[in-house]
């Protein structure tokens, strides 16, 4: 099979896993609501919220150093990095398990966690050994093993929903039957992927202190870029809710939730598409970065395609499966497919800052949007109500996407004009004829 061939079948797995992964919570959330009340079902929330807080944190964002080095090295220089990174993670455990421990101590844990000290302290440890699952899985798609990550992934995601299902339905354990259903399948799944690096050959345990440190000092700035990405994405519930009133953080809620979707697309083009880019970066030569930037066009184009019949698929499938109640989700679908469309233009432009080692300023970017996001959610959701949070969303999306390509083309530029220029003679050409 050649390489085109080979990268559309790997587009079409990821995109079919993907679809199924994203399916399954959809699917979940029907019978979650009958068996838990809202104020249950706001537990389970504020849990989760947490572990998207937290997981950056404690987590590390060690796959993405794994992403950086995968073509540099060879396997035994990758698995040492492997091994280096898991005592940084068991480090990271154990320091954010004594906090929290201390704070649960000292009773002030109750100022910003309301749930039962035993999910706080659970935290670290489900944190860290997810972020060994995130590994394995950029291993195996470098790997271009696309089958073999879906099956990871979703397997995850199924054990998943077999758990919960069971502990709320059957065990009648409530919304705590929710919460050990994502506790159980991560901490069990990350055991399995750990035993797969291991076994593999991916994983060398040589306590290397200067080993460490390096993937610390590389992973530590996007730290700041995953914290930025969660206040982007997330803040403007809070000030559609300080605003306007929960009736509308559930509507904008559910415009948001048919628009990431969209997001399943955009992951598994990505999924393909970034062992590719950070293979060619390190076998750079003009013909390689005309190639690159052929794709980066066709990608962009086709992210603002897939935004405009998104958006007409979505607005009925909200019209059909929701009540009256929610229909005016379909106001604001089509600014935040839009929004989406830029995130997805900015991953591949991320992917440029990450091989050349530059994660400060992508850190920085992020920061610098997770500020301005603030301030355009608090101006336009006074001024415009629930556009006003698409409209800031739109714009943080757009601006974090400017901001990392120019920077992109700054340390790594790409012949865009000439292969327009050449498009354009095409185009001329065939109209003579």
């Amino acid at each position: 099979m050649n390489y085109k061939n080979k990268t559309l079948v790997n587009t079409f797995t990821y995109l079919g896993f993907n679809a199924l992964n994203g399916l399954i919570p959809f699917l979940l959330i029907p019978i979650l609501t009958r068996y838990l009340d809202a104020e249950e079902y706001g537990k389970v929330s504020i849990f989760t919220a947490t572990f998207a807080f937290l997981f950056p944190i404690i987590g590390l964002n060690v796959a993405t150093e794994i992403e950086r080095v995968f073509f540099k090295l060879d396997k035994k220089g990758i698995a040492k990095t492997i091994g280096a990174i898991l005592y940084l993670l068991i480090f990271s455990i154990c320091f954010f398990t004594l906090i929290f421990a201390l704070f649960v101590a000292f009773e002030i844990e109750h100022y910003f966690f309301s749930l039962p000290n035993i999910w706080l302290l659970l935290i670290p440890l489900v944190c860290g050994i997810y972020a060994v699952n995130t590994v394995y899985l950029v291993i195996l798609r470098n790997n271009n093993l696309a089958i073999k990550f879906g099956v990871f992934q979703g397997g995850l995601t199924l054990m998943n929903l077999v758990i919960s299902l069971y502990l709320v339905v059957i065990a009648d354990l409530g919304w705590e039957g929710r919460l050990w259903g994502i506790v159980i399948s991560y901490i069990s799944v990350g055991i399995i992927c750990l035993y797969s690096l291991y076994k593999e050959g991916f994983l060398e345990l040589n306590f290397n202190l200067q080993r460490i440190k390096e993937v610390f000092l590389i992973c530590f700035p996007l730290l700041f870029h995953a914290l930025g990405a969660f206040f982007i994405f997330r803040s403007n519930l809070f000030f559609i809710e300080n605003h306007l009133g929960l009736m509308y953080v559930g509507v904008f809620s559910i415009s948001y939730s048919y628009a990431v979707l969209m997001g399943i697309v955009q992951d598994a083009v990505s999924k393909t598409v970034s062992p590719w880019l950070y293979k060619n970066l390190n076998n750079d030569s003009d013909v390689q970065r005309v190639k690159i930037a052929r794709m980066n066009i066709a990608l962009y184009l086709a992210y603002l395609l897939i935004a405009v019949i998104s958006y007409f698929v979505m607005k009925e499938l909200i019209i059909i499966m929701t009540t009256e109640e929610y229909h005016s989700a379909v106001n604001y679908l089509f600014v935040l497919l839009l929004a989406l469309a830029f995130n997805g233009m900015y991953k591949l432009s991320s992917v440029y800052l990450i091989h050349y080692s530059k994660t400060k300023q992508l850190s920085l970017i992020t920061s610098i949007l997770a500020i301005l996001s603030i301030f355009f959610n608090y101006f336009l959701i006074k001024e415009f109500g629930l556009y006003g949070a698409g409209y800031a969303f739109l714009i943080c999306m757009f601006l974090q996407f400017l901001m990392t390509a120019i920077y992109a083309r700054r340390i790594h530029p790409l012949p865009y004009k000439r292969v327009l220029f050449s498009v354009n003679n095409f185009r001329k050409k065939n109209e003579e004829l």
